[in-house]
């Protein structure tokens, strides 16, 4: 009888070591985990055109954001690229020839998106939005300090030219990363001992496995 009370402590004794090591303390760890939010160096960046002689015309942009990832599991992080845009464009009669906007997305210095938007001859009015959100490649992060770069070119060509009126305003451009979730347990990635693997799951595996490792140890002693 006492045997098996000893028993029955040690199998509850490693169902709950197990069960705070692989759910407790990642639960506790990942509450220090926040979103981060690079801002860009301009707060906004605001293109304006307005000419009835130049048929043909260009215009660029470049902005550099720098952020941090810690050193360790970087697959645990997703980080993305955001802004917001407005467009205020007045083509006149422009009926042959179009407007262009292309978005060039690097990080570290390789382009990994491209974006190409294409106003055509005699559009007129408003418009504004964001692009939907992809993140940055794994393999082109790394550990420590890291540029995200968005390129913006301009190009217009018409064959003859009434009148052209252009206002692109870009705002809220940054970087935000926060971390993955992965398997699905509710643990983030970087808190997680099993990242991949659903830990609620593991728990009852290993605590099964251990707890049978037990009783076939106290049987043996008997």
């Amino acid at each position: 009888m006492r045997k098996r009370r000893v028993i029955a402590l040690l199998c509850a004794a490693w169902l709950l070591g197990v069960s705070v090591f692989l759910i407790g303390v990642p639960v506790q760890a990942q509450k220090g985990l926040p979103e981060h939010v690079y801002p860009a160096p301009e707060p906004s960046i605001v293109f304006e055109k307005n000419t009835t002689t130049e048929a043909e015309w260009s215009w660029s942009k470049t902005i550099n954001i720098p952020f941090h990832l810690e050193p360790g599991y970087l697959k645990a992080y997703n980080v993305t690229v955001f802004f917001t845009f407005m467009m205020d464009i007045d083509q006149g009669d422009n009926l042959k020839g179009d407007m262009r906007i292309y978005y060039l997305f690097l990080c570290n210095g390789v382009q990994w998106r491209n974006i190409t938007d294409i106003y055509v001859g005699g559009l007129t009015g408003k418009l504004g939005g964001y692009f939907p959100v992809k993140h940055i490649p794994t393999e082109l992060l790394k550990a420590g300090e890291n540029v995200a770069t968005l390129k913006i070119y301009i190009k217009a060509k018409y064959e003859s030219l009434d009148k052209c009126y252009v206002k692109l305003v870009i705002e809220d451009l940054c970087v935000k990363s926060h971390y993955l979730d992965l398997d699905r347990d509710g643990i983030l990635d970087a808190a997680d001992p099993l990242p991949g693997i659903n830990n609620y799951a593991a728990t009852i595996l290993i605590g099964a496995i251990g707890s049978y490792a037990t009783i076939r140890i106290g049987r043996k002693r008997r």
